[in-house]
């Protein structure tokens, strides 16, 4: 049974640590209905909705890993399409004031209104952002407020499921400060080596 996981399979690992170790503290739940890396920029857009122009450029700042993810031309599609894709949370939060299995209906995801803010999102691959990722799920939005002036936040979240043995430090910051809000962070490594071969 376990050989349909891996070729590899180590069956005493299902008793070890039983009655001792829990994983329950290091269980996320996702605040958003949508891939975890692009959390921290629905944060951001949520808190500046309500200044926000509706109109003008949009900047959104990315570490290069998260780009490569889900920083994507948005075309409908799929659930999964719109779910990992950072420029639809990024509509929908500023056109809807939320991110959540409604705003992924059949119907919104086709919604023109919708696919036209996702594409006007202008990404930026911040390479401060790339020190702080993953141990920190962080990023930038900067838009127009309704008086003209520009507004901008900035989110970072602590990555409490960082891959065994990584650190903030060994990502060259300390995030103790940084927002505690838990996100997912599956197949971080995978990512980032991803991206590594991409440039």
């Amino acid at each position: 049974c376990l050989k349909a996981f891996s070729e590899t399979t180590k069956p005493e690992r299902l008793l070890e640590g039983l009655g001792s170790d829990w994983d329950m503290p290091r269980t996320n739940f996702k605040p958003y209905a949508c891939c975890g890396s692009a959390h921290a920029h629905v944060d951001c857009a949520l808190r500046l909705r309500a200044n926000w122009a509706g109109q003008g450029p949009i900047r959104v700042g990315m570490p290069t890993v998260v780009d490569v993810q889900c920083g994507y031309r948005y075309a409908p599609g799929s659930v999964l399409n719109a779910q990992m894709s950072a420029r639809y949370a990024l509509a929908v939060a500023l056109l809807d004031g939320e991110v959540l299995p409604a705003q992924f209906g059949q119907a919104r995801l086709a919604d023109p209104q919708i696919v036209a803010l996702a594409n006007a999102i202008e990404i930026v691959r911040d390479s401060e952002l790339d020190t702080l990722y993953p141990a920190s799920f962080c990023g930038w939005v900067e838009l127009m407020s309704k008086n003209g002036e520009p507004l901008r936040a900035y989110q970072a979240n602590r990555n409490r499921v960082a891959p065994a043995g990584e650190t903030s430090r060994e990502h060259g910051t300390d995030v103790d400060d940084a927002d505690t809000s838990a996100h997912d962070g599956h197949g971080l490594r995978y990512l980032q080596d991803t991206a590594r071969n991409r440039q």
